[in-house]
């Protein structure tokens, strides 16, 4: 299962970054799945997976633009450590590593 978020977007606030919107679906995505009652079979248990959190999975996996904010980028940081160290490394973990570096990388020049 997902881990909950380790910190929340402030209720009905919207960011101005879109990968920060991204990871903020990914991780509400996440928490109506670990939410589901426990007792699921696997076929049950892999087709919520699959409803809840299978979108915003493909679309951080497929992430090619950088953060566009500091608070998006630290976001991104923050979310591919917590992937690694729950997950061993996932493909997401690249995109959100890219996103964050070409934010910083723009930031510097």
């Amino acid at each position: 299962m997902m881990a909950a978020a380790a910190t929340r977007p402030l209720p009905g606030a919207e960011p101005n970054d879109p990968l920060l919107a991204a990871i903020n679906l990914y991780r509400f995505a996440g928490e109506a799945y670990d939410d589901l009652p426990d007792d699921l079979d696997e076929e049950g248990d892999d087709e919520a997976f699959q409803r809840l959190c299978g979108d915003p999975d493909a679309i951080l996996v497929a992430w090619t633009a950088p953060a566009t904010s500091l608070e998006g980028a630290t976001a991104a940081l923050r979310m591919a450590l917590q992937v690694l160290r729950e997950n061993n490394g996932e493909p997401i973990v690249k995109s959100l590593l890219a996103a964050s570096l070409a934010f910083f990388e723009g930031r510097c020049t």
